[in-house]
């Protein structure tokens, strides 16, 4: 698949001169027509690798809070400097509870997710890393809030609202810390409503970096697909100049 593909029926050279870092955008598709890129069935076979998800690839979110390790891991005979496999009996007791399940990464052991990811890398000379949320209904994973990077939100099972504020990061790099107070604070800086995504099957939702956003799952259980496009900043020339000047006397003493 190109990128005129991914976000068909939208211009691809539209977007890529008033859009791509400019401002968000829903991207709306026919119903049945939507790229083969995932599905429930191949979501649990691809979560049946096993050695591949630990306390790092697999997140467990309940009421806006990440669960401990030990709520969703076999932290048993953990040698130091290893990570915790996941258990997957524990999940699915959190996911029967309502919790949500985020498969960090997954493009390295999807094919499918991966070729999207590597089409963008090629459009948008980025790195970009895909991940998939997984929640069950009225479910709100995440309170407003906005990403480090530039995002393609792409539903493949069930349906999702999202929500997009006025508001936007100054060209944000650092995470902001997780708290009460900070939740707050997004919340009331995030600004009016700009628009509401009903997400369906084969939608696209585009997310310039540091857009105020948050979305809750429907009436049924929600799939999507996150790509998040980082394109290289200025700030890339420090450690480029670091990397180089190691080589010279005068600067390492």
């Amino acid at each position: 698949m190109d990128f005129a593909g991914f976000i068909a029926p939208f211009d691809a050279d539209t977007f890529r001169t008033q859009y791509f870092g400019k401002r968000p955008i829903h991207i709306r598709r026919e119903a049945g027509v939507r790229p083969s890129v995932l599905s429930w069935q191949r979501f649990n076979e691809v979560l049946a690798i096993q050695p591949y998800w630990n306390e790092d690839t697999l997140k467990v979110y309940f009421k806006n809070r990440a669960a401990l390790r030990e709520n969703y891991c076999d932290t048993n005979d953990v040698r130091p400097g290893t990570k915790a496999l996941v258990d997957p009996a524990k999940v699915k007791v959190l996911l029967g509870l309502g919790a949500s399940l985020i498969a960090n990464h997954i493009h390295r052991v999807c094919p499918e997710v991966a070729a999207i990811a590597h089409m963008l890398e090629r459009e948008f000379a980025a790195r970009v890393a895909a991940n998939v949320y997984c929640s069950f209904k009225g479910v709100q994973a995440f309170q407003t809030h906005f990403d480090l990077h530039d995002v393609f939100a792409l539903q493949v099972e069930g349906e999702k609202t999202w929500r997009d504020y006025e508001s936007r990061a100054d060209a944000p790099v650092v995470p902001l810390p997780p708290g009460d107070e900070i939740e707050k604070w997004l919340t009331a800086s995030r600004g009016r409503l700009l628009f509401e995504a009903d997400m369906k099957p084969g939608d696209v939702l585009y997310l310039p970096r540091g857009q105020y956003h948050d979305a809750l799952t429907g009436a049924q259980a929600s799939l999507h697909v996150t790509f998040g496009v980082s394109p290289a900043t200025g700030l890339a020339l420090f450690k480029l100049l670091e990397t180089a000047v190691t080589q010279e006397t005068a600067f390492r003493q």
